[in-house]
């Protein structure tokens, strides 16, 4: 065996090598955006949630189907802790506790704005000082 043909049986190896790896990075990749994607949306139903009870219209069918929808998403698509701050609203409402109820809205609307800022990468244009 020649050194032209040992260049060449390395030459399609490292061909065929790189070719496997950028398949297995472009598929890293697509799952990575999707699961972005899943996840800003569970976490952006909140916000239909949050602003019904902004508005005091707890009470109109429209917010049992937020709720309904948003706790749908955060069971499949959010992390534990998410999941257990949402659970809280719920079993508030459950209870008709309105004390607790207010404050698990509270930490779910500052974990969703937070972890939207995360997803997003736009935690490098906010200041640690700012409110």
């Amino acid at each position: 065996m020649e050194t032209k043909d040992l260049i060449t049986i390395v030459s399609v190896f490292s061909i065929v090598v790189g070719w496997f790896v950028n398949s297995w990075l472009n598929r890293r990749h697509e799952i990575a955006k999707k699961r972005m994607e899943l996840r800003l949306e569970a976490l952006l139903s909140f916000l239909p949630v949050l602003f019904a009870i902004q508005e005091n219209q707890t009470t109109n069918d429209n917010f049992k189907q937020d709720i309904t929808s948003c706790r749908t998403k955060f069971q499949l698509y959010c992390y534990n802790n998410e999941i257990q701050e949402f659970e809280k609203i719920v079993t508030a409402i459950e209870n008709k506790d309105e004390k607790e109820y207010n404050k698990a809205v509270r930490s779910v609307a500052n974990i969703v704005r937070n972890n939207v800022r995360k997803e997003l990468s736009l935690d490098m244009f906010n200041p640690k000082n700012s409110v």
